[in-house]
Formats: structure tokens, sequence, C-alpha cells
């Protein structure tokens, strides 16, 4: 039996797969898995779960359904979203990964109690304006999409703290990413970025960021400001060399640096003592050059 969430779940894989947080404020009562039993009493439905129902299309009266606050249709065959979800007053998390989505409907904007919202592995190119007016969001999903650029309106995006835009297409490290200070985790992996630039410096509150499998060749000395850093994924880029201003993350504790092109000990690594696991497997690294190292960095798990 499917119970409600007690905050935001901090994966993204549709609200029914996860059931380890509760809310006594709802009741198994209030958590609908029928679509048919939903409408016939929809002022009661707190949670309308209607994932993996091979559902092509939405027929629901969205007005009625007042006080919604969990809606979950992720893994079904999805390829519009209608308008009327923005009727959703009181909508607080909404789950559309594993749909066949082109694009989400301007009035999303109008779910202003929104904090989570995963549309992970759809068909989106271009996401609505009206995205950013959602003034609570804190996380947001976007993963196996096909954006090429995150719109400069997300600035308006100030409660953000989750943001993942992972697989798509992005070229660069979009530049309104600078506005949204609140973020404390930040998925960049698999698209096409080729350097890092200064402007990372302006995210000091992450303590998670994912930049594997790009084709990154520089990073900015700026990076060495993000002192909150605690986890840093580099893997299948295009690096050689670290900024020396890299050995100011005092705080990683986990660095991936594998399958770059790294043929000698960046100098900066030395410096991190914090640091419990480091990864350079798939460099050009010599073994003497990684066993010097393995002295100073005392107790760190080092995969070669």
């Amino acid at each position: 039996m499917l119970t409600a969430l007690v905050g935001i779940i901090l994966i993204h894989s549709g609200f029914a797969q996860d059931q380890q947080f509760y809310d006594p404020m709802f009741s198994d009562n209030a958590v609908y898995s029928d679509p048919d039993s939903a409408q016939q009493e929809p002022e009661k439905v707190r949670v309308l779960d209607l994932s993996g129902r091979q559902l092509v299309e939405l027929v629901l009266d969205f007005r009625r359904f007042t006080e919604l606050r969990v809606l979950d249709l992720s893994n079904n065959s999805l390829r519009t979203l209608p308008a009327e979800i923005g009727r959703l007053e009181r909508l607080q998390q909404l789950y559309l990964g594993n749909n066949q989505l082109r694009q989400l409907p301007q009035t999303i904007g109008d779910l202003k109690h929104l904090k989570y919202l995963d549309v992970v592995s759809n068909r989106l190119d271009s996401l609505p304006d009206d995205l950013a007016n959602l003034p609570v969001l804190e996380h947001l999903y976007l993963g196996g999409n096909r954006l090429a650029q995150f719109p400069a309106g997300m600035a308006r995006l100030k409660k953000l703290r989750y943001l993942d835009i992972s697989r798509n297409q992005l070229t660069e490290v979009p530049a309104v990413l600078r506005w949204l200070n609140a973020l404390v985790s930040l998925d960049l992996s698999g698209n096409q970025i080729g350097m890092v630039p200064d402007y990372i410096r302006e995210l000091s509150q992450l303590t998670v960021l994912n930049l594997s499998r790009n084709r990154i060749t520089r990073l900015a000395p700026e990076v060495g400001a993000l002192k909150s850093l605690e986890r840093l994924s580099l893997g299948n880029n295009q690096l050689a060399v670290l900024p020396d201003k890299f050995g100011n993350l005092n705080r990683l504790t986990h660095l991936d640096l594998s399958h770059n092109d790294f043929r000698w000990l960046p100098l900066p690594l030395q410096k991190l003592w914090q640091l419990r696991q480091l990864d350079l497997q798939g460099n050009r690294i010599s073994p003497e050059a990684i066993q010097k190292l393995r002295a100073i960095l005392d107790g760190v798990l080092i995969k070669e």
C-alpha cells in the first residue's frame, strides 16, 4: 500500500518507488492509485499515483482535486500534459519521468506550492518561460532530455537546491547558474561541455558537483572557491592539468578524475587533506607517482 512523503525525496524515480518517508497528515485513505475511484471523491485525494499504467493521455478534471499534494504520472507514454494541470493549486510534488513529453505547458508556472518537479527521460528540447514562476521549487530534475540551453529566466528560481540537467545537449555551463546561489547539488554530466567557467565560484553552497562524461579540457581557477564542495566528479573528460587553486577545496572527500589525460600527478591533490576516496583510473600516471601520493594522503582510498 502506498504511503505519502514526509518531505522531499532526494532521488527521482517516482513516488511509488520510495516508501521510506511517512507523513501522519496523510491517511492511507488519502492515497489513490485508481483514477476512477479518485474521480468519485476528488476532494479527499492527497496523493494520486498513476505511474506505470501505459497512459497516453490524461482525462482528469483537475479543478476538482482541490487538496492534491502529490501527483505521480511517471513511467507512462504521455506525449502532452494538459494546460489544466495548473489548476492544482496545492500540488507540492509532480513526477513526470519516463514519458514522451516534448514540452511542458506554460500553466505549470501556476503551481505556486510546487517544491519537487521530475521530468527525467522525456523528449524536451525547451522549457516554458513560466517554469521560472515557481517560487518555492527546491528540486528540479531534467536529465535525459534534449535541452541545448537552460533559459536565463530560470534565475528567478531562488529556492532551487537540487538541479539535474544531465544527459542533455549542453555545450557550456549555463551562465544563469551563477544566480542560483541556493544550489547544493548540481548534475551536468553526460553533456558536451568543454570548460568550467569562472562564474562557477558563485555557487558557494554546492556540496555535490557532477561534471563527468563531458569534453572538459580546462577548469577555471575559480573552481577552488567552492569551499563547501564535498563530492566532485570529473571522470571521462579530457583534463591534463588542474589549476593550483584546486587545492583550496579543503572539504572535498570524494574526487573522481578517472579516464582523463593526466600523465603527471596533479600537485594540488597533495593539499586535499579531507579526501577519503580518489579515482585515477584510466589515466597515464606512473605507479611510482601514485605510490608517493599514497604516502602523502595516508588513509585515502586511491583507485588506479
